[in-house]
């Protein structure tokens, strides 16, 4: 079955929860979400899973789309301050909101991104000098999140980039941390990678959780023993293992496992 891509799971949870929940750490109780496609089964996921929140749902016809900027549009209406923080479901970022109200309104985030092909470096000569893997580029583009003045001129039915942004005075806010963007099935299995969050939990002997954390990595991201008291402890994906002598974890070294095993002991 098809599903509004608001819907589509990375780890087990839905790129809106990603979204809303990052806002929510960041102070945000009020949320206002234009939907079309499927829209009542986004609105159900809302009231089961966020009753504490604050949300208002601007429709439209899934037959007769308006565009990002007749959304918005249609978003305003709900908006109860005069500035407005807009964001594009598909893309995942971790924007500082606070830095981006201290640039002020009319502001678009930039990021910079990764390129889709290895490169090919050569000399003037036409020599290959080295290859390189997927590189980060030095351009720039919109990572879809925005921080507007609520009386911006909106078009009924358009895009906000094409029709509105070129004909407005913009900043910029460029932002370096990590952008992830979901619009196909390998964009899915990529943001798995990049949002997947290792989990280290420490157990008593009779199996209380006593302590949880985010996993010490190494330097090729690879998640590494940590030593727990008062059991030591080796996790991986949605596993845990136990034991009470390190002798044990290191035998689990010699048989293989599936999954990302710790490497090393700090």
């Amino acid at each position: 079955m098809d599903i509004p891509k608001a819907m589509v799971e990375i780890n087990s949870r839905t790129i809106l929860d990603y979204r809303i929940n990052w806002l929510k750490n960041q102070g945000v109780t009020h949320f206002i979400l234009a939907l079309g496609y499927q829209k009542d089964l986004i609105k159900k996921h809302i009231i089961r899973k966020y009753e504490c929140l604050g949300f208002d749902f601007a429709d439209e016809d899934e037959n007769n789309l308006v565009g990002t900027a007749g959304a918005i549009k249609n978003a305003m209406q709900f908006v109860k301050s005069d500035k407005v923080f807009v964001t594009n479901v598909d893309d995942i970022t971790k924007v500082s909101l606070e830095e981006l109200e201290n640039v002020g309104t009319n502001t678009i985030c930039l990021a910079r991104f990764r390129s889709p092909f290895g490169m090919v470096h050569t000399d003037e000569a036409g020599n290959v000098l080295r290859f390189e893997e997927k590189p980060m580029l030095d351009n720039w583009a919109s990572c879809g999140f925005y921080y507007l003045n609520k009386n911006i001129e909106l078009p009924i039915n358009g895009s906000i980039e094409y029709d509105v942004f070129p004909n407005i005075p913009l900043k910029a806010y460029k932002y370096y941390d990590k952008w992830v963007t979901v619009n196909s099935k390998l964009d899915i299995a990529n943001a798995e990678r990049e949002l997947f969050e290792h989990k280290v939990l420490a157990f008593d002997v009779d199996g209380t959780i006593t302590e949880s954390g985010q996993v010490i990595s190494d330097d090729e991201n690879r998640p590494v023993f940590i030593e727990s008291h008062p059991l030591n402890i080796v996790a991986f994906a949605n596993m845990v293992f136990k034991s009470s002598e390190i002798s044990d974890l290191m035998a689990t070294l010699s048989r293989p496992i599936k999954g990302d095993l710790y490497t090393r002991i700090v």
